[in-house]
This record gives structure tokens, sequence and C-alpha cells, in this order.
């Protein structure tokens, strides 16, 4: 049933609290997945591609902030 919802209504999507602004994470509150954004701007399911590539870029970010 939840599927069905998230089909016929969409999505209703709630931030998840994270240190770091530049990359949100969402979660849907009716099917309790995970999305991000990508670089273009569009949701995207939060997989461990997704979740490396946000370590990577905020270990970038970092050590240019140190710099």
């Amino acid at each position: 049933m939840k599927h069905f919802m998230c089909k016929w209504k969409g999505h209703r999507f709630t931030p998840i609290k994270k240190e770091s602004h530049l990359l949100p994470e969402y979660e849907c509150t009716n099917y309790s997945t995970r999305y991000t954004k990508d670089g273009y701007g569009r949701m995207v399911r939060l997989t461990n591609f997704w979740i490396e590539n946000h370590q990577y870029f905020e270990a970038f970010v970092s050590k240019q902030e140190a710099s």
C-alpha cells in the first residue's frame, strides 16, 4: 500500500539532518527510502555509490577549506 501512495500522490520528502548543507539527503515518509540530489538537481535514490560520492566530496571540500 505504501508503494501505491507514492505512485499515486508522489513522495513526501523530509530532510535528514546532516552537517553538510552542500549535499542534502531526504527520506520519503511513506516508503522510508532515502534520496539525494545528483549533479543536475534531480532526485535519485541514495545507494552505496552516492554515499561514497558524498564522502569523497566532503573530504575534498574539507581539504580545500584547510588550504
